[in-house]
């Protein structure tokens, strides 16, 4: 992994919870949250409650429906003006705002920590993700 390091991508340890999602700190406006990596998932996800904690910058962007394997949520998009996971600022990234409550009540029954958001496929390739499962780690790039 130390071709990594030189092309400049920063290691980021994943945690496992005790449903086995692996868990992702993500900082928005200077406040911690775990979202689950979910390489499935073709856009980044924010708890919908969220919205109470933090302000959010609505994007043009109208989907209403999210579409998954379990079937589809009402989603709005919004934009976050920057995110950072570990030393990786992610700035202007839209985001669909959906509704967790059943992830965070499977999380409450088995003890595991909440879950605010998902990581998708969409900010993995901007940030030019590698993933090493063996090591419980993900490499990221700083884009533009």
């Amino acid at each position: 992994m130390k071709e990594l390091l030189k092309k400049g991508y920063i290691p980021i340890q994943l945690k496992k919870n005790r449903l086995g999602h692996f868990l992702i700190p993500v900082k928005i406006k200077n406040r911690r949250f775990d979202f689950i990596l979910d390489t499935g998932a073709t856009a980044t996800c924010l708890d919908r409650d969220l919205i109470y904690i933090l302000d959010f910058k609505k994007s043009s962007k109208k989907d209403p429906q999210a579409q998954g394997l379990g079937g589809s949520v009402a989603a709005e998009i919004i934009n976050l003006s920057l995110v950072s996971i570990g030393e990786i600022d992610i700035s202007s990234i839209n985001v669909a705002l959906i509704d967790l409550t059943s992830v965070k009540q499977a999380c409450e029954l088995k003890k595991a920590k909440t879950i605010q958001g998902i990581i998708g496929v969409d900010l993995l390739e901007r940030c030019k993700a590698v993933i090493d499962w063996a090591n419980k780690t993900i490499w990221l790039k700083q884009t533009t």
